[in-house]
């Protein structure tokens, strides 16, 4: 096959699935899963805040429900309404109790938050 032809086929090729994995991509549901609700300056009222340990900011899980998280250290949480579960990647997990807050294990790392409502 001639240079050109074969250096624009490959190119088509890339692009055809580059295009495919754009438009196929990951699910919405699956790519939630792992996106905090929101980062914030702040503990937003009738969230469950935990608090990073090596950024800035503060991440508001959602009011119900439970929401995964990459593996991340934090080292306090905070619960402006319902009461809320961290859970570790060793299997171990805190309670925060409804309007209370707490110190979390900050030597390990948090996988998922149950808000319970």
């Amino acid at each position: 096959m001639h240079p050109i032809k074969k250096l624009a086929a490959g190119a088509a090729t890339a692009i055809a699935l580059l295009t495919g994995a754009l438009t196929v991509g990951a699910s919405p549901a699956s790519a939630a899963k792992y996106q905090p609700d929101f980062w914030s300056d702040r503990c937003e009222y009738g969230r469950a805040c935990i608090f990073p340990t090596y950024a800035a900011g503060v991440w508001n899980a959602p009011n119900c429900g439970e929401t995964y998280l990459p593996a991340q250290s934090f080292y306090y949480a905070q619960s402006a309404a319902n009461p809320f579960t961290v859970f570790y990647r060793d299997g171990r997990s805190d309670y925060v109790a409804g309007y209370t807050s707490r110190p979390l294990d900050y030597r390990n790392l948090v996988i998922k938050v149950v808000v319970w409502c």
